[in-house]
């Protein structure tokens, strides 16, 4: 009887350390990760133009903005020509987390910020919440894109909406074709899309790279292949029909499974190169 309280004991402390450093895992900052992102066909200007990357930040129910004010802090530090935030940066109404995500607006990259809804924002209120991020000055991209000019060479940066969309009877549609109408044709072209499943599409119109989350990279390594039956596209830098895909594992951390093992929160730094 002594043993198994021992045992009992034992395997109840072992729990806890577990737990808790899987929670400190999902609640952790974010590191900065240093990720080259190969473009066929890149010009030299663009060779070594440094793309900050955040998504899947999940502000609400776990997160909060003075954890928020310091991935903002830690993504300036890094001096990036732009900034792109890929979906899920709320989980809340406006009412209740402008104050929390306002500072977003202090982003700062000499070509600018832009955003692309994920399916949290549709959870949370498309509309408000795309309207506020404007009012933050973020760049928010629904199935258009941004002529960027860097060294005399232009940098397509476009975007769509999320595939949540059709399940909230909310226009536009995901429309990656559109993202590119009168965008200059030889310009390498850049997709910010939440989900990266459909990333063959991309490939097959000619963008030079797609960046998503939402996968979260798994976010428990033992679960990885769990997460590969329904997602063929779940952490790192793939190459999809010459394309480069990468997904993120996130910038934070879904409040309603604050538990990460074998992966880690990132800001991604991606640095455009010559495939």
């Amino acid at each position: 009887r002594l043993g198994l309280r021992k045992r009992a004991i034992f395997f109840f402390f072992l729990w806890t350390a577990v737990s808790g450093f899987g929670v400190y895992g999902a609640m952790r900052l974010p590191l900065v990760k240093e990720q080259p992102l190969p473009i066929a066909g890149l010009p030299a200007g663009l060779e070594g133009v440094r793309l900050a990357m955040l998504a899947d930040v999940h502000i609400g129910a776990g997160l909060d903005g003075a954890w928020l004010q310091k991935v903002v802090n830690a993504a300036n530090a890094q001096h990036a020509d732009a900034v792109l935030i890929v979906g899920d940066v709320v989980d809340g109404s406006v009412a209740r987390l402008y104050d929390e995500v306002k500072c977003l607006g202090e982003l700062k990259a000499p070509q600018g910020v832009f955003l692309v809804a994920g399916n949290h924002e549709y959870y949370s209120g498309y509309r408000e919440w795309l309207a506020a991020f404007k009012r933050m000055g973020l760049i928010v991209l629904t199935n258009e894109h941004r002529v960027l000019r860097i060294n005399g060479v232009d940098l397509v940066i476009a975007g769509v909406t999320d595939d949540a969309a059709a399940s909230f009877s909310e226009r536009p549609l995901p429309d990656p074709v559109g993202a590119m109408v009168g965008a200059p044709g030889r310009a390498v072209k850049i997709l910010l899309r939440h989900r990266p499943d459909k990333a063959p599409e991309a490939a097959a119109l000619g963008y030079g790279a797609q960046l998503s989350g939402h996968t979260h990279g798994g976010q428990i390594i033992f679960l990885y292949p769990l997460i590969r039956l329904w997602h063929k596209y779940v952490l790192g830098l793939y190459e999809v029909g010459g394309m480069s895909l990468y997904v993120t594992p996130g910038t934070g951390v879904w409040a309603r499974f604050p538990v990460r093992f074998g992966t880690v929160p990132e800001i991604t730094v991606l640095t455009l190169s010559k495939k």
